[in-house]
């Protein structure tokens, strides 16, 4: 997830970025009092190589956050990690039709 440090050395390629915050936005946002709003439904994916392979922890506090918050797995919001996949265009090709169904298909 990102952060400013995360977008600093992913974005630009730069290293030097030891002064900048660690700690990816949406966690900041929870932090801060964020809510969920009424009715709308989440799917969060990600691989286990490159990239993604470091949203394990995030992901983990968002499933507690919207937990907390009453709603429920599978039904309200899916979390799901794809071991063998990478941060790219041929990964998300590879599973798109399931948050693609999931989000737009028909509800319960």
């Amino acid at each position: 997830m990102f952060s400013e440090r995360l977008l600093q050395r992913y974005v630009t390629g730069s290293e030097s970025a030891e002064d900048l915050d660690e700690t990816p936005y949406i966690l900041g946002d929870i932090a801060s009092g964020a809510r969920v709003p009424a009715g709308v439904r989440y799917w969060f994916d990600y691989g286990g190589k490159g990239l993604d392979a470091e949203y394990g922890p995030t992901h983990a506090a968002v499933g507690d956050w919207l937990r907390g918050q009453g709603l429920v797995p599978d039904e309200d919001y899916v979390m799901r990690r794809y071991p063998e996949a990478d941060h790219n265009e041929t990964s998300w090709r590879e599973r798109l039709t399931e948050p693609l169904a999931y989000l737009y298909g028909p509800g319960d």
